[in-house]
């Protein structure tokens, strides 16, 4: 009969009356070479795979855009308002709100904005504008104010 290799001698400290205290206990290398790879796994893989679940559920309930169903709500015409004042007076303009066409908001940290309107400028024409608006602790900052460009069909080659 062939002997097997003794990998480790693990004598318990507590032993049942039946077995001897001074008998090896054998362990084949192969299986503790597997349980080290599947632990190994385990502890790799496995926090590695909840942690996109998790980053997946955060970004589905916080990254999505809502429309805004009221743009005549009276926040947003002062989310917008602000937007005009603020830009007018970074740039030393006189402009003037005319309305809110249609907005989106989005759920992070804060409630970031994006809203586009029609904007006077004293003397001249409407112009439609996109801006992005973040509220965080209900203080507003102003993050983009871009004018619209409708580009028209002529514009485009043929094919």
């Amino acid at each position: 009969m062939p002997r097997s290799r003794t990998l480790y001698n693990v004598n318990p400290p507590l032993v049942p009356p039946h077995h001897s205290h001074n008998k090896p206990v054998t362990i084949n290398h192969h299986s503790v070479f597997e349980m080290e790879r599947r632990s190994g796994f385990c502890c790799v893989f496995l926090p590695l795979f909840v942690l996109c679940l998790l980053s997946a559920v955060v970004t589905i309930e916080a990254g999505g855009w809502a429309p805004i169903k009221d743009v005549e709500d009276p926040h947003v015409r002062e989310v917008a308002q602000y937007a005009v004042s603020e830009h007018g007076r970074l740039k030393h303009l006189q402009l003037k709100l005319d309305k809110v066409v249609e907005g989106e908001t989005q759920k992070d940290t804060g409630i970031t904005y994006r809203l586009v309107l029609t904007v006077e400028e004293k003397g001249t024409d409407t112009k439609d504008y996109t801006v992005v608006v973040v509220e965080e602790n209900a203080k507003l900052h102003l993050k983009s104010f871009k004018k619209v460009v409708i580009k028209s069909k002529s514009s485009h080659r043929a094919m």
